[in-house]
């Protein structure tokens, strides 16, 4: 259930961010429905994963799996650039979740 749960506010935060970005500026009505719809869900998730989890454990993986899924977003949707500085951020993101979720939280 607390994966599940991981997943849906992972995946929906990213919905939100990407729909965000589609809505160019709010100007369109579909994108800016994706962005309430995704971020009303995560926000969903994460209330429920508070019961479970620490909440430094639920934003470090809600917001690091976030910002790695977007890295990909960004790239394959937007065509945005993936540097070497992008990436070993992304790297220090991932290392930094994998730390946190040692202490045998998850």
């Amino acid at each position: 259930m607390v994966y599940a749960l991981l997943v849906a506010a992972v995946g929906s935060g990213v919905l939100g961010s990407t729909s965000l970005k589609l809505s160019e500026g709010f100007r369109r009505p579909w994108p800016v429905a994706g962005t309430v719809l995704g971020y009303g869900v995560a926000t969903v998730a994460l209330g429920l994963l508070m019961e479970h989890l620490p909440i430094g454990v639920i934003h470090a993986v809600w917001g690091g799996g976030a910002a790695v899924l977007l890295t990909v977003v960004g790239r394959v949707v937007f065509g945005e650039r993936i540097t070497v500085v992008r990436l070993a951020g992304v790297g220090l993101i991932v290392g930094g979740v994998v730390l946190l979720n040692l202490t045998g939280s998850l």
